[in-house]
């Protein structure tokens, strides 16, 4: 399940463009414009616009909504000058976002329209989908026109999100999904410190940070000039760390519980048995 969320989040963030990162941050600072974010060792500054998309507490939200030491995730337009927040969620309802956008969610017809249907989900929420005559609704084995839907009625909506950060209606059905196998029990809890291993997805030398997959658990490792580079048991620089490598971190978590790594050594080939890099 969780590399199915990460998957999803790469996704959404080459559908936004290039220069999009999707991460976790602290708001260290509130802007007349936006904020100022902690990310991997640096203090970034982010502003937000009228097309930014705030989430608090499972619906939309608003800049004022947040403070200083929040944690947050955030979708963030890197290419910009500051850099321009395209979402902001807490992390609560990043979670609630991520399952809207991947899984098949079970509702109550609230509103319907030429364009959106708004809907009750089984934890009480309210969501509004975008659809559109590609969206396919199946009602009794019939194919109605979306509009056709009443206040009320059950339904399960897979939904897909859009460039434009709006989740759009692949299917709905009034037929409910089999039932999910059991997930996995969840990743362990990361240690004060220690060491990590895996494979390099992206190296992020802007932000001062390396994503590592850990088994399929996606990682944020900070560095610092400090940390000690070794390439196959060479002497190397934080230049040389880059996606498909197998890296080896010493680190110790930081005030944030960000892992802060002291010495990576990184492989041309893996030291342990993984799973093999995702895609």
């Amino acid at each position: 399940m969780r590399f199915a969320l990460v998957a999803l989040l790469v996704l959404a963030a080459h559908l936004c463009g290039a220069e999009t990162l999707v991460t976790k941050a602290r708001i260290l600072e509130i802007t007349e414009k936006g904020f100022v974010l902690s990310l991997g060792t640096q203090s970034v500054v982010a502003d937000a616009d009228v097309k930014t998309k705030f989430w608090k507490s499972n619906k939309p939200g608003k800049l004022s909504d947040f403070g200083v030491g929040d944690a947050v995730s955030i979708r963030l337009k890197t290419d910009a000058n500051p850099q321009q927040i395209r979402e902001m969620a807490d992390e609560r309802t990043s979670i609630w976002l991520d399952r809207i956008r991947m899984e098949t969610l079970g509702g109550l017809v609230e509103r319907v329209d030429a364009k959106t249907l708004t809907l009750l989900l089984e934890d009480g929420s309210q969501f509004i989908y975008r659809h559109s005559e590609k969206s396919k609704l199946v009602l009794a084995g019939a194919s109605p026109a979306m509009m056709s839907l009443k206040k009320g009625q059950r339904i399960y909506v897979k939904g897909r999100l859009l460039p434009t950060l709006d989740t759009w209606i692949v299917t709905a059905t009034d037929v409910k999904p089999s039932p999910a196998r059991l997930p996995a029990a969840p990743p362990a809890e990361i240690l004060s410190s220690g060491r990590l291993k895996g494979f390099v997805d992206l190296h992020q030398p802007q932000h001062s940070m390396v994503d590592l997959y850990v088994g399929e658990r996606l990682i944020h490792v900070v560095y610092t000039s400090k940390t000690k580079v070794k390439l196959e048991g060479a002497k190397a620089q934080l230049s040389d760390i880059q996606r498909g490598l197998w890296m080896e971190v010493l680190y110790r978590r930081d005030t944030y519980g960000r892992p802060i790594a002291s010495q990576i050594e990184l492989f041309h080939g893996r030291r342990e048995k993984l799973t093999k890099l995702p895609r």
